[in-house]
């Protein structure tokens, strides 16, 4: 069995506000990393953790290769031994944040969220606007299509009529033709 050495980590980019601190205490408990995970006013996340080296290292790239999955972004990573005893629980955990400003600066991050959200759906109904138009359009052309087909088809029945006035002269000059015959 290694050895459990204690570590700082301090992960910097866009990691706050994300639930990145979710995705730390998910993989640290399923690797059986004691310790804690939180937000800095820096800006950072801190970790405080400790486990076999390589399990401490497994965590860094799990969270490397899945921090887009909540929408973060890690810009770089300081990883340090911390050489004597930490006494952390036994079960990986969030700390959680109270701070005032800390829920202020979520608060704006929720509000440009859906002031985006809001641009977004401005920017839709200006497309479903001209979508609507096009099909105006569209159903207008269909209209002229069908009016078309309207007069094709009265031309048609003209044409039958015709074709049926020419098929009964056929016939009557063939009945006449065949008197003929047998008078002579």
């Amino acid at each position: 069995m290694q050895a459990h050495k204690n570590y700082n980590i301090q992960i910097k980019g866009r990691v706050q506000d994300t639930g990145f601190r979710n995705l730390v205490e998910s993989i640290a408990k399923s690797l059986n990393v004691r310790g804690m995970v939180y937000n800095d006013s820096d800006g950072t996340v801190k970790i405080v953790c400790r486990g076999a080296a390589p399990l401490v290292t497994s965590l860094v790239k799990e969270l490397e290769d899945k921090c887009v999955n909540v929408g973060a972004a890690i810009d770089e990573v300081n990883k340090e031994e911390i050489p004597c005893d930490v006494y952390l629980p036994q079960v990986f955990f969030k700390a959680p944040t109270d701070e005032l400003s800390d829920i202020g600066r979520k608060l704006d991050v929720g509000i440009e969220s859906i002031r985006g959200v809001e641009r977004n759906t401005g920017a839709l109904l200006g497309g479903q606007d001209k979508m609507i138009q096009s099909l105006d359009s569209l159903t207008e052309g269909q209209d002229s299509l069908v009016k078309g087909q309207d007069k094709m088809i009265q031309s048609l029945d003209s044409l039958t009529e015709g074709q049926d006035k020419i098929v009964n002269g056929q016939n009557r000059t063939v009945e006449l033709l065949e008197k003929m015959v047998k008078k002579l």
